[in-house]
């Protein structure tokens, strides 16, 4: 972004500091910066994937949520008293800057009093009320589909995209031979998992990608701010409680969906979520069936489509050792014993 550009932004939320550093922060999705002025900073982004609408229908329901105590950075509004700033076509979003220790995988420095306040405070979002009904569900059909066609058009480019350097290349063809690995388990759960069994009124409001780099210890007032609600849907309580176990409290040798989960962080997380004691064996099956999804076939649909957009990135958190990949196929009822003992 120029400095030209930067200035008509500020422009508009009428800020007159000087800027004294400027900066991206990392996402997959969206360009996203940190302005620093000698007072206060923002983060400042600029949406790619997502329309102004569904954008506007997201802060909305984020008000709400904020409203029912739930820890989000405050979207700050420009002089046309609008939340969202369009400078020729591209929609931008200011908000608060949290002054936060940074959680990272390469440490998995997340503590256990971090762990279980991240706990409550999905469960607070998953309590949450809003009024909008237009929040898009979840639709496991269509992810099935596109995945289905991601398949065919990556093994298509890894073979042929002549481009791509020696380790990009492996890495391909690791996650190709995962596909065929587990093709007959995937086209199973393509027709028959419990998943799509679940009732559209047990859906809830999720935050979409419960991940250490979306949850912000704030260490000016010690409470657990969560930003980046791109993501946010309707889906079953328990799918993204899964899949939040696995971004929290993994081993963090590769991608959350194929990574060893650590029983200690389980058990924390757990013990924050939980506090209601509502988890039973029916909820506990249910989880299993989500890991066995997000396994065959949730992780492939982003994978498989930034690898097909030139962005070879998120390669980088597949493992080199392709065992390492397959622990969850051998792993399920290990893992339903282990829940079970929890309770």
């Amino acid at each position: 972004m120029n400095s030209t550009k930067l200035a008509s932004i500020l422009k508009a939320y009428n800020i007159k500091e000087v800027v004294t550093n400027f900066k991206p922060l990392s996402s997959f999705a969206n360009e996203v910066f940190l302005i620093e002025l000698n007072q206060v900073s923002y983060v400042l982004k600029r949406h790619l994937v997502s329309t102004k609408e569904e954008v506007l229908i997201r802060i909305g329901i984020l008000e709400e949520l904020t409203s029912q105590e739930i820890n989000i950075p405050r979207i700050y509004k420009n002089t046309d008293n609008r939340y969202l700033t369009d400078i020729n076509g591209e929609i931008y979003e200011l908000s608060e800057y949290i002054n936060h220790k940074d959680l990272n995988y390469i440490e998995y420095n997340i503590t256990k009093e971090e762990l279980d306040k991240a706990g409550t405070e999905l469960k607070k979002i998953h309590s949450a009320k809003f009024a909008n009904k237009s929040l898009k569900q979840i639709d496991f059909s269509a992810i099935n589909t596109r995945v289905s066609q991601l398949i065919t058009d990556f093994n298509d480019l890894y073979k042929s995209d002549v481009e791509l350097d020696q380790k990009t290349k492996g890495k391909a063809g690791l996650i190709s031979e995962f596909i065929q690995k587990t093709d007959t388990n995937r086209s199973d759960l393509f027709i028959k998992s419990l998943l799509y069994k679940i009732p559209k009124n047990d859906y809830v409001l999720i935050h979409g990608d419960y991940s250490l780099s979306n949850l912000l210890p704030s260490i000016d007032d010690n409470k657990l701010y969560i930003t980046d609600w791109d993501g946010m849907k309707c889906a079953p309580q328990l799918f993204e409680l899964q899949r939040a176990l696995g971004l929290l409290c993994s081993m963090g040798r590769c991608n959350a969906n194929l990574d060893e989960f650590n029983t200690d962080r389980v058990c924390t997380f757990l013990s924050g979520y939980n506090k209601s004691k509502w988890l039973g064996e029916k909820e506990i099956e249910i989880l299993v069936e989500v890991a066995k999804y997000c396994f065959y076939i949730y992780w492939l649909d982003f994978t498989l489509s930034q690898t097909l957009k030139g962005d070879y990135r998120i390669l980088e958190i597949f493992p080199t050792d392709l065992e390492i990949a397959l622990y969850w196929e051998r792993s399920f009822e290990t893992y339903r014993e282990f829940l079970l003992s929890l309770i």
